[in-house]
């Protein structure tokens, strides 16, 4: 694929249509997402942007976690989306090091709605 990131990398499955794995490093000019926002706010921010995505119909945010490690701050966001392509969970983690955003995105074609597979509940940090 092509991309405007500065790195890429998406792996998929032959074995389940619909699985996804992929990791997207970018520059930026913050030091942590905790300067992007909260977990909440960034959890409000990317369902905005799913909801805003072409074909997409709906998207419910259905977790978010906080952790530090060595600090650095990750946030992780679960969520499902309502598509003319499909509906398809997802599970997206993102951090920032050396003023590079990490992004890690998991994704998987329909599950029922409702079953989170990674996050059982919201959590607020």
């Amino acid at each position: 694929r092509t991309s405007r990131s500065y790195t890429s990398v998406f792996i998929s499955t032959m074995h389940r249509r619909g699985t996804e794995v992929g990791l997207t490093v970018d520059p930026v000019k913050i030091n942590s997402v905790a300067e992007f926002g909260t977990l909440q706010e960034v959890g409000k921010k990317v369902m905005s942007v799913e909801r805003s995505r072409d074909g997409v119909v709906s998207a419910k945010l259905l977790g978010t976690t906080k952790a530090e490690h060595d600090g650095i701050v990750y946030y992780t966001i679960e969520y499902e989306s309502e598509s003319s392509r499909g509906n398809k969970h997802f599970v997206a983690t993102v951090a920032i090091n050396d003023r590079k955003l990490y992004v890690v995105t998991a994704q998987v074609s329909c599950f029922a709605a409702h079953d989170a597979f990674l996050l059982p509940q919201m959590q607020e940090p």
